[in-house]
């Protein structure tokens, strides 16, 4: 994979209560059907640039880049957390100050309630 792939993540779920990895793929590419989601290396980053988190019913959502491999969002590992209504949601956009995890830190989701959240966000991958 060459410096500063461009990819984007999208995640689906009725009950992220339990941490779970968002899956990436290549930008310009199928989501589903024939592309695999990408594997990240451990001299990798993901940075992530844009996010839109929709949630169907109330719940607070954390997105994080789980630098720690551990499952559970540590102080720093934020992308983007907060308490959604019912039928909310929040777009942000980091290009100014991209979220960067640790090299090999894959991006996860938790919900507080068993709703239906989508998630999508873009940005690139690079290597150490």
């Amino acid at each position: 994979m060459q410096n500063g792939q461009e990819i984007h993540g999208v995640f689906t779920s009725s009950d992220a209560t339990t941490a779970v990895a968002i899956p990436m793929y290549v930008s310009g590419g199928a989501t589903t059907g024939g592309q695999a989601a990408l594997t990240l290396a451990s001299n990798q980053f993901v940075v992530i640039t844009d996010i839109v988190v929709v949630v169907a019913g109330a719940s607070t959502v954390h997105v994080f880049l789980n630098d720690d491999a551990d499952g559970t969002a540590d102080t720093g590992e934020t992308v983007i957390r907060g308490t959604l209504a019912a039928n909310g949601g929040v777009a942000k956009s980091f290009i100014v100050t991209p979220r960067t995890g640790a090299a090999g830190a894959l991006p996860y989701v938790i919900a507080g309630s068993a709703v239906q959240i989508d998630i999508t966000f873009t940005g690139r991958i690079i290597e150490a």
